[in-house]
C-alpha cells in the first residue's frame, strides 16, 4: 500500500506538532485491529464527503442551468452551438461541466477504495474490527457482499451528511450492516 513521500511525511509531521493535529504519517498495517478500523473509517468518511459534494453540485448545475434558461435564454439555448458568444455565463457552465466530470472521477475512486476496506473488513477474522461496525461479528459470502455493498451505496446518498469521520463511517457501517441482515 503507498503512502506519503519521506519530504511529505516530514511537512505534514511540522503541521501536527504546529497545529496540535494528529494527521496519519505511517502506512497502515491492516493485520492490525486498529489500524483497519482506522482506514476504513477514514476511506468510508472521504467517499461520503465526495459523494455529498458531487451530489450538491449536480444540484448547482441544475440550479445554475434553470437560472440561464430563465434569465438568458439566449445564452442556454446556444450552449451546445459552436455559434454561442463566448462569455462569463457560458464559461461558468462549461466549468461547472469540466467539474462535474472530476467529481464523478473522484467518487468513482473513492467509492472503489471503500468498496476494497469494507471487503478487507468482512474477510478479516477480527473480531475486534465486526464488533467495533456492527457490534456483532457477520459473516457473509464475497459475491452476496459485493451486491450488498452495491445496494448499501445507492442508500447511503440520502444519509445526513455528517462531514466527521467516525460520524459518517458508523452511519455508513449501519447501513450496510441493515443490508446484510435484511439480505439473510
Amino acid at each position: 500500500m503507498s503512502f506519503y513521500k519521506k519530504e511529505d511525511r516530514k511537512k505534514i509531521e511540522i503541521i501536527n506538532k504546529g497545529m496540535g493535529t494528529a494527521h496519519r504519517t505511517k502506512p497502515y498495517d491492516l493485520k492490525k485491529t486498529d489500524d483497519l478500523i482506522n482506514y476504513t473509517e477514514m476511506i468510508t468518511a472521504e467517499y461520503m464527503d465526495m459523494k455529498s459534494y458531487l451530489c450538491w453540485l449536480h444540484d448547482i448545475i441544475e440550479l445554475y442551468d434553470d437560472s440561464l434558461e430563465h434569465f438568458h435564454p439566449d445564452i442556454w439555448i446556444n450552449l451546445t452551438s459552436e455559434e454561442l458568444e463566448e462569455n462569463d455565463y457560458s464559461e461558468a457552465s462549461y466549468v461547472l461541466t469540466d467539474l462535474d466530470g472530476l467529481f464523478v472521477n473522484i467518487v468513482n475512486k473513492a467509492e472503489d477504495s471503500c468498496y476494497r476496506a469494507w471487503k478487507h473488513v468482512m474477510e478479516s477474522n477480527l473480531e475486534k474490527v465486526h464488533q467495533h461496525f456492527f457490534g456483532q461479528v457477520i459473516s457473509i459470502d464475497s459475491e452476496k457482499f459485493k451486491e450488498i455493498f452495491e445496494k448499501t451505496i445507492l442508500e447511503v446518498v440520502n444519509a445526513e451528511y455528517q462531514y466527521n469521520v467516525s460520524k459518517s463511517a458508523k452511519t455508513f457501517a449501519d447501513n450496510l450492516k441493515d443490508m446484510m441482515l435484511r439480505d439473510k
